[in-house]
């Protein structure tokens, strides 16, 4: 599985924006490039190899989640005190851990189903799991367009932010 991380890194880094103050929102198009690439993936199968059917998608999707990261610490950055960037900081980092430790945990939960006892087995339930990562993508673009300022920060960080 080395070989299938080493692309997805180097993928979602080079869709980063390079300064990240002066970043465009990439939240919306970023969760939006995830959608298709969740969808992709649903094509997997037991005989299919990993290179053909998840690689694909995985590397779309770091084209997505690398800017939209951007875009949240850019935003919640922006938008405290200079004193408590220390804070927003630690907070940003939290939630991203345990958006990916809930995601995982519910997507997983989702997958298991086709491994459970008297299933009829196959890949079902990890479609669905792919299927689930769409529908919250979709829902992730519709919520920060709510939430998060249209344009360009009023200040942006300069340097770790802290």
């Amino acid at each position: 599985m080395f070989f299938v991380n080493v692309p997805i890194g180097l993928v979602g880094l080079a869709a980063v924006p390079p300064t990240p103050g002066r970043s465009e929102r990439a939240d919306v198009p970023g969760a939006l490039v995830v959608t298709p690439a969740a969808a992709l993936m649903t094509r997997i199968s037991p005989d299919a190899s990993a290179y053909t059917t998840l690689l694909p998608g995985f590397v779309l999707a770091a084209l997505g989640i690398g800017p939209a990261f951007v875009t949240a610490t850019t935003t919640t950055m922006a938008n405290i005190p200079p004193g408590e960037n220390g804070v927003a900081s630690g907070v940003i980092n939290t939630f991203h851990e345990l958006g990916g430790s809930i995601g995982v945990a519910a997507v997983s939960t989702v997958a298991a189903a086709s491994l459970a006892p008297g299933s009829a087995g196959g890949v079902g339930g990890f479609v669905a799991g792919l299927m689930l990562c769409a529908v919250v993508a979709v829902v992730a673009a519709a919520v920060s367009l709510g939430l998060v300022p249209p344009g360009k920060p009023a200040t942006a960080f300069v340097g770790h932010g802290h």
